[in-house]
């Protein structure tokens, strides 16, 4: 499922801000727009298909301008969401194109809304890239922090919308120049495990096809940074995170080298969970053929676990009773699912 919705996502947001695909009908990108005009293109594109459609207004800006989130796929029920932000420090104009360039296109084939549902906003404050909660470093370590983290208030509000929607799987930050996709980590000491890096190698090999003459490398390869989106949205919302800078430039793509202790992420785990019947016990299995199993000392019934990225996880739960049992497995970024099973 992850697989599908990786390679699906990624064909739409990538060629959104390339030149050879072309939106249909709606707002005109002739030349830049002002905050009204943004939002009178984000109006235009809810009345297009009310139906699947919603503009949320999720805050204010300290200058009194509205701050909405054009959510497609209003409709979808428990299924994976990409949240696309574009503009954060409010002098990125290409930025705000290409996001509201994206909803065009979203909304003029359906091929890539009938199962994942999408959030893209524009706006700007503080450095975007620099005010985000995860490693957080004060301005005398670098400009654009603010005085504290997620202190600039539409920052801080995005980080509230994104958390309370933990369906949200991929997120887009759409900046400027450079030609490059940037992911995580953000600094090299914040090593990434290579199952996800497997998972930023397929988005980023395919980015590269995409749009020719751009760079996927990790963020911390151009430079070291904190607070940064992609850090903060990777490590402690579990999605993966990318900033795409939409100018063009000519470099090499850098690998990283993976072999060392991995930081882990802090988000929430999935629930895999057993009802209908006793669980006398429940583990994870370590080796099937050599019956290693690492149960667990309480609830037998509920495990919480992440799937590897490009990999499964088996585990045992011996059940005493008789009739139907359900296995349920609930996950913040996938599809949750339930099997029924006959004693």
């Amino acid at each position: 499922m992850i697989k599908i919705v990786l390679r699906n996502l990624l064909v739409l947001a990538i060629l959104a801000v390339g030149d050879n695909l072309q939106a249909q009908n709606g707002p005109s990108f002739d030349k830049y727009k002002n905050n009204s005009e943004v939002q009178k293109a984000l109006t235009l594109l809810q009345q297009k298909s009310p139906s699947t459609t919603a503009l949320h207004k999720i805050t204010d800006s300290p200058g009194g301008e509205p701050i909405y989130v054009l959510e497609i796929g209003k409709d979808l029920k428990n299924v994976p969401a990409i949240f696309v932000g574009a503009n954060f420090e409010g002098k990125t104009p290409l930025s705000t194109e290409g996001a509201l360039y994206l909803a065009k296109m979203l909304l003029d084939s359906a091929n890539y809304t009938r199962k994942v549902k999408w959030m893209i906003l524009r706006e700007g404050y503080f450095d975007g890239n620099r005010n985000w909660g995860y490693d957080w470093q004060p301005t005398y370590a670098q400009n654009g922090a603010g005085n504290f983290p997620l202190c600039a208030l539409g920052i801080n509000t995005i980080a509230a919308y994104i958390h309370q929607r933990p369906n949200i799987i991929v997120n887009f930050a759409f900046h400027n120049s450079g030609g490059m996709w940037l992911r995580a980590p953000s600094i090299k000491s914040d090593l990434v495990d290579p199952k996800d890096v497997a998972v930023y190698d397929l988005i980023g090999k395919n980015a590269l096809k995409m749009t020719p003459g751009t760079v996927y490398q990790p963020s911390y390869d151009l430079y070291d940074t904190h607070g940064d989106t992609d850090s903060h949205m990777f490590n402690l919302e579990g999605s993966y995170t990318f900033v795409g800078e939409l100018f063009m430039r000519s470099q090499e793509t850098y690998r990283e080298n993976v072999n060392k202790p991995v930081v882990p992420r802090l988000y929430a785990q999935d629930m895999l969970k057993v009802t209908g019947a006793k669980v006398i016990a429940s583990g994870k299995i370590n080796d099937l053929r050599n019956n290693k199993i690492s149960y667990q000392e309480h609830k037998p019934e509920t495990i919480y676990t992440s799937v590897p990225s490009y990999g499964f996880s088996e585990y045992q739960f011996l059940v005493e009773g008789k009739g139907d049992i359900k296995v349920n497995y609930n996950s913040r970024k996938a599809v949750n699912l339930v099997k029924t099973l006959k004693l």
